[in-house]
């Protein structure tokens, strides 16, 4: 695939933009530019201090690649470095893998998930995307009219957005629901409450007239 262009963030690496996908690798292989960029721009001083490394890759010695020490101030800068940008402008869409996804951690080290050539002979190199560009997208392949399809996820706080409906929906439903409970609950009372007083009344007068009786009867006898 031939992307219009490959960043860094927003720095654009100069050569080739053309790619390949490779679904059985877990790695990203890059051209000579990129390696003097992030050399430059990442690297080159934390070699110096001897807080990150470059090693020949033992599988394809034509690479080289990079691994840190593990510890919370490298976790901290990795955060700050740029995405990896393939950008499609027809589609005005933009591939991004965030520099988190490109780290690999293992034990006391922190390995980076893109392999640099060696040195600049194989500078014009494409690059050969595997799982950690492809595992953000879902693509489809069709080989015979070589097209690339791709399934466009929804923006995530329209979702966080119809969630938050549902729920305000749901709670307005709830406060409705207990309000008439209140309201029939209380209706219940006031007929009860009179009912219970005209009972009352009947038992005193009942009382009165009884002791009354009562009284009468004495004085007679």
């Amino acid at each position: 695939m031939e992307f219009n262009n490959i960043c860094y963030g927003n720095n654009e690496i100069n050569g080739t933009n053309s790619t390949r996908f490779n679904f059985n690798s877990a790695l990203i292989i890059s051209p000579f530019q990129f390696k003097e960029l992030i050399n430059n721009l990442f690297f080159n001083k934390k070699i110096q201090n001897n807080k990150c490394f470059i090693e020949e890759f033992k599988t394809r010695k034509e690479y080289s690649y990079y691994y840190c020490i593990n510890n919370k101030e490298m976790k901290n800068d990795i955060k700050k470095m740029e995405s990896l940008k393939f950008i499609v402008k027809k589609e005005n869409f933009t591939f991004e893998i965030k520099s988190e996804q490109l780290w690999y951690e293992y034990k006391d080290k922190l390995y980076y998930l893109i392999l640099v050539p060696k040195n600049s002979e194989i500078i014009n190199v494409e690059w050969i995307l595997g799982q950690p560009f492809l595992k953000n997208y879902d693509l489809i392949f069709d080989k015979d009219s070589k097209t690339l399809g791709l399934y466009k996820q929804k923006n995530s706080s329209n979702k966080k957005k119809t969630n938050n409906n549902y729920l305000l929906i749901i709670l307005i439903i709830f406060v409705i629901i207990l309000i008439s409970c209140l309201i029939l609950i209380i209706i219940y009372l006031i007929k009860k409450i009179p009912r219970k007083k005209r009972a009352n009344e009947l038992n005193e007068e009942y009382d009165y007239f009884d002791t009354k009786n009562i009284g009468k009867s004495s004085l007679i006898n």
